[in-house]
């Protein structure tokens, strides 16, 4: 059995009624992963010893429910840092359609969830909106180049994140 690390969800963890042993039914506790297929195993990663759990018949699982999507609001201790922290979150093997832009808290709820990809990433909020090239010697690069980067720098991780985002001067104010 191989796994690239990509492909793991490491260092999750059950009390006991979730999982039981595949392959003799004995309920199981303690670190666990899983995988992009579905499977779940015991440790916190993949070893050699890792051994196949699946979910009990027995276990209550709370009905998932799918991420909110929230717009940020900055706030102006954001405004005296310069920028803000977003969230965004796309349903694994899906479109830019499921890409929704949510809260930290829902961020973390989710970010070891096996069905979304998601990314965390600093938004620039202050600055001049253009770049400024009075001074060729020493550029300027504004607002709506620096967030334009950052979100392609993003694409091989969610792809279609650059076209969720239109507004790359989005909550800006001048300093």
């Amino acid at each position: 059995m191989y796994y690239p690390l990509s492909e793991i969800t490491p260092d999750l963890y059950t009390e006991g009624s979730e999982f039981i042993y595949k392959d003799s039914s004995a309920p199981y506790s303690g670190y666990y992963f899983s995988t992009s297929d579905g499977r779940f195993y015991t440790e916190r990663t993949l070893l050699p010893t890792s051994k196949e759990i699946i979910k009990s018949s027995n276990a209550i699982l709370p009905e998932p429910t799918s991420p909110e999507h929230t717009i940020p609001q900055p706030s102006e201790a954001d405004y005296q840092a310069g920028y803000i922290t977003r969230y965004v979150c796309k349903r694994v093997n899906s479109g830019i359609e499921t890409m929704k832009e949510i809260t930290k808290e829902e961020y973390n709820r989710i970010k070891r969830d096996p069905l979304y990809n998601n990314v965390e990433f600093k938004w620039v909020i202050v600055g001049n909106t253009l770049d400024d090239f009075s001074n060729p010697k020493i550029p300027i690069y504004g607002i709506i180049r620096i967030n334009k980067i950052t979100v392609n720098n993003l694409e091989p991780k969610m792809p279609g994140i650059s076209q969720f985002f239109k507004n790359y001067a989005e909550f800006a104010k001048d300093p």
